[in-house]
């Protein structure tokens, strides 16, 4: 007749046991909470582009054309406003924005004489969700938005023109500058990110697991954290800026957090010392 297992083997395979278990429930839960969610708050490409379209229809004036660029295998889409004798600018947003971000710019450049074009970066708006390469460091992580970049100013023949860029989008815009001068007539660049070698804790830890990571991961939880932690300032919630949001946040595929997570770092225990000395 064998010998009994060991006590302790016992109480290791019911811990085991357990932890199964609660994982499968937490597992079942969260499928029901994203199943709950999309129910009560439905999302669709044609859904998204409505909510863009209100975002738009707030503040703009001048007509609009909505392209899909080829870029390199990647469909960027792209906002064109004014007449195609303007003198052309780009306008780059940054992390967790999209082109219709700029929507109170696009009138005032366009009545300047510009030729506007503002794109959605690859995994942001209604770009396509790229695949970004899990452990990949800052050089694919630049590369992950700048070579589908270069081939969208290529795709429509920009052959010279002025770059705004916001916050994420300007250290893009800086490193398109540094490999072709002759393009840029100049650079603006609005509170630009990852200038400085450094960020403060709150402001990395919010870029590593922004509120539209959560509302793809657990649904309703997800939902109630966007609400709690997504901007509440007026430039953020007045022109359905909220709603877009919403709709951009949850789009299918790897969206361009995940690419832009290698350009954060937690500062280190000495620097976190320092910073509450």
């Amino acid at each position: 007749r064998p010998s009994p297992p060991h006590p302790m083997l016992q109480t290791l395979a019911r811990l085991a046991l357990h932890l199964l278990r609660a994982a499968a429930n937490a597992s079942l839960l969260l499928h029901a909470h994203r199943l709950l969610f999309h129910l009560a708050h439905p999302t669709s490409p044609a859904l998204a582009a409505a909510a863009e379209a209100a975002v738009l229809a707030s503040a703009v004036r001048a007509p609009v054309a909505h392209l899909f660029v080829d870029a390199g295998g990647v469909a960027l889409h792209t906002l064109e406003a004014g007449e195609a004798e303007g003198v052309p600018i780009v306008l780059v947003h940054g992390h967790s924005m999209s082109a219709a971000f700029f929507h109170r710019n696009i009138d005032d450049l366009v009545a300047a004489g510009r030729r506007v074009y503002a794109l959605d970066l690859p995994g942001w708006g209604r770009s396509e969700r790229v695949p970004f390469k899990r452990g990949g460091g800052i050089e694919e992580a630049m590369a992950y938005s700048l070579l589908p970049f270069v081939a969208w100013v290529e795709k429509l023949n920009l052959s010279s023109f002025d770059i705004l860029a916001h916050s994420l989008g300007g250290y893009l815009a800086l490193e398109y500058l540094h490999l072709f001068p002759e393009k840029v007539r100049s650079l603006t660049l609005i509170a630009p990110a990852c200038i400085t070698p450094t960020f403060s804790l709150p402001r990395t830890l919010y870029f590593l697991a922004p509120p539209q990571s959560a509302l793809r991961a657990l649904g309703l939880l997800g939902y109630l954290l966007f609400r709690s932690k997504y901007p509440t300032s007026p430039c953020y919630t007045a022109h359905h800026l909220r709603a877009w949001a919403l709709h951009a946040s949850r789009a299918p595929g790897p969206a361009g957090d995940f690419a832009a997570r290698p350009f954060l770092a937690l500062p280190g225990p000495r620097a976190l010392w320092r910073a509450g000395a």
